[in-house]
Order: structure tokens, then C-alpha cells, then sequence
């Protein structure tokens, strides 16, 4: 499976974050007529945008994905997983309410990692990803011009 890069803007880091985007400029919306950054959540009664402005930086993290695996958790401690961690993925959780649990860097980690949480013996969607450190950005004419990696 080829590996897939999208955005979020760094500010947007937390325990729980939107769905990241395709480019930088997907993060870009209009807001009382003027272009702001989208907000984080915008299923809030009152989401925040943040007005852009001609030569405003914004930092933006890319998260490669990796693709999906079917970890199975067993009644004698053992695990298997349906595909072996990629090359490059430096991540690996799994899904469905147990991502803050099961951060990892290998499966045999996260596999202990929802031992411990009390997940039940079974089969448990994983993912594998990347994320970038914050990457530079120049809002200029309406989109993102990419400057390069923080210092």
C-alpha cells in the first residue's frame, strides 16, 4: 500500500485532532469574506477562525500514512498482526477509542499497550503513520507557500 502525506496545522496538535487535509490550502476558508485558517472544530457552536493575512506564517505538521493492519490479541497473551510494520512508519495505534492508550513504536508495544488498557482477546484495527515536525508556511495570494522546516 503507498503511503499517503496530508496536513494539519501545528497548532492543532493535541489528544484529539480533525482530520488532517491534503495540502495547507485545504486549510484555507473564507470567514465574514476574508480568508482565515479553518477551524479545528467546526461542528462547535461557535468555531474559532483565524483570520490569514497577506505574509502570515503558519506551521503546519504532514502526517504520512502508512495504512491499516489487523492486530489479534489472544486468550494466551499471544498477538499476530496481518501486516508487518512499514518502513518509515514511526507510529503505530490502534483504533476505534484506543489511540491515547496505545501510542507506539512497534506493534509488539502496542499489542502489550492494550493488554494493559484491558482490552478484551480479540482483533483490533491498527494504523501506522509519520508525523512531521513543524514545517513553514507563507500564507501569500491565497494559499501556502511552503519555507521549510522550523529551526
Amino acid at each position: 500500500m503507498p503511503a499517503t502525506t496530508k496536513w494539519l496545522p501545528s497548532a492543532y496538535q493535541d489528544e484529539w485532532i480533525p482530520p488532517p487535509r491534503e495540502t495547507p490550502d485545504a486549510w484555507i476558508v473564507q470567514h465574514d469574506g476574508k480568508p482565515a485558517l479553518a477551524p479545528c472544530d467546526d461542528t462547535a457552536d461557535q468555531p474559532v477562525h483565524q483570520s490569514l493575512a497577506e505574509t502570515d506564517i503558519v506551521e503546519f505538521d504532514c502526517m504520512t500514512d502508512y495504512g491499516d493492519a489487523d492486530l489479534t490479541l489472544r486468550e494466551s497473551g499471544t498477538w499476530s498482526v496481518t501486516r508487518d510494520k512499514p518502513d518509515g512508519a514511526e507510529h503505530v495505534t490502534a483504533m476505534n477509542g484506543w489511540q491515547s492508550e496505545t501510542l507506539a513504536s512497534s506493534v509488539e508495544e502496542c499489542a502489550r499497550m492494550l493488554r494493559d488498557a484491558g482490552a478484551d482477546p480479540a482483533d483490533y484495527r491498527i494504523t501506522y503513520y509519520t508525523w512531521s515536525g513543524p514545517i513553514l508556511f507563507q500564507f501569500a495570494d491565497g494559499k501556502f507557500i511552503r519555507l521549510g522546516r522550523q529551526q
